[in-house]
């Protein structure tokens, strides 16, 4: 009798396999893969949008079409991130659509 009750506000511990075993939230998997990219997308810094950076990382995580565009904002941002790190070129188109997008 001398057995706790656990208390229903704190989760249930998980076991070390299942935490390791869990797939990663959806911005680790865009940022991941955002990288595997970043060559890509500074040869294309010219004719590079946000819609068609979201469709390359769709195909990349091999998700349906459109899947990403809930996740515009984050895609934006992580793009002008990694814009800014890069050479010149890519900086400039990220400082232009950062200014009209």
């Amino acid at each position: 009798m001398a057995e706790e009750k656990q208390d229903a506000t704190q989760p249930a511990a998980k076991a070390p396999a299942e935490i390791n075993d869990a797939p990663p939230d959806v911005e680790s998997q865009i940022r991941t893969a955002m990288r595997s990219r970043v060559d890509f997308f500074k040869d294309q810094a010219d004719s590079l949008t946000f819609e068609g950076v979201r469709r390359v990382l769709e195909e990349d995580l091999g998700l349906e079409k459109f899947a990403l565009d809930v996740h515009k904002r984050f895609v934006k941002q992580l793009l002008l991130e990694v814009g800014r790190s890069l050479p010149f070129r890519l900086r400039n188109f990220s400082y232009c659509l950062g200014n009209f997008a």
